[in-house]
């Protein structure tokens, strides 16, 4: 048996050892590149501009150097908003003066506040990820995550059935029959709209194109909140817009209470279609 770089017998004689060899010190080789390669790109982030400076520059500065790093958008967009909302709380200290009881404090504030238990653990998210993560200030070290509340059970069928009948409108019933129905989320099933286009010009010249009755319209779709030239399923009594998510949740928490039951949207999107009544 022939013996080989790395101490062990080649029993095969086709140079086992050294091809194995050659395959540790490729992949050695890539992991440093790929670290090489993470700190440069943080190394530029904190160059061109600097995250101290997108800080105080607002959230959509910093927005855009998170999706740098490798945020996703959604991420990075939340984040941004929390780290600057937290700066802004602390009355824009420097940076470096910045301890861990600033963070404890402003949670507890923030949970004073009314902040759920979802919201407080993506605001201590966004500044680990922020403040220690990128900029190695640890702010955060030792500050634990508040527990995750139990998850809520589905509604029963009675209560999906009390709910109904307790909607004042046909719109309120439209939106619990939406939510139970087809689990759509809330920000979803407010976002539902037609957009508006102009008519197709068709063959034959203008005289069939003047006979067309007006704009043409989409199957529907989720669009943003923003949007202009939709026609909202949901639209909104106060603006062109469609109805806010807290508006449809309190449309549920209402006519939940009529009906002396506690179900919530996400209790009705996980009752599924079963839960619905035959005739709704």
């Amino acid at each position: 048996m022939r013996g080989n770089g790395m101490g062990m017998s080649d029993m095969t004689g086709m140079g086992t050892g050294r091809v194995i060899e050659k395959a540790v010190t490729a992949v050695v080789v890539e992991c440093a590149r790929a670290v090489l390669a993470l700190f440069t790109r943080l190394s530029d982030s904190r160059r061109e501009g600097g995250l101290a400076q997108a800080i105080e520059a607002g959230p959509e500065v910093l927005e855009e150097i998170l999706v740098r790093l490798g945020h996703r958008v959604s991420s990075a967009r939340k984040y941004a908003r929390c780290v600057c909302r937290f700066y802004d709380a602390l009355g824009r200290p420097d940076l470096g003066d910045l301890r861990d009881d600033d963070v404890e404090a402003y949670l507890v504030d923030r949970q004073a506040k009314g902040l759920g238990n979802g919201s407080l653990r993506l605001h201590l998210c966004a500044i680990r990820a922020v403040f220690d993560g990128l900029m190695e200030l640890g702010i955060t070290t030792g500050i634990q995550h508040k527990p995750r509340p139990p998850p809520r059970p589905p509604a029963t069928r009675e209560e999906v059935r009390a709910v109904l009948q307790a909607c004042a409108t046909s719109r309120e019933r439209f939106v619990v029959g939406q939510l139970t129905g087809t689990g759509i989320m809330p920000g979803a099933l407010c976002c539902l709209g037609i957009p508006e286009v102009p008519p197709a010009a068709l063959p034959g010249g203008e005289a069939r194109a003047a006979r067309t009755t007006g704009p043409q319209l989409l199957p529907f779709a989720v669009f943003p909140a923003d949007a202009t030239g939709i026609h909202w399923l949901l639209p909104s009594t106060k603006g062109r817009g469609p109805i806010s998510t807290r508006t449809l949740r309190r449309i549920v928490a209402r006519a939940a209470a009529a009906a002396g039951v506690q179900v919530t949207c996400t209790a009705l999107r996980k009752a599924g279609p079963a839960a619905l009544p035959a005739a709704a």
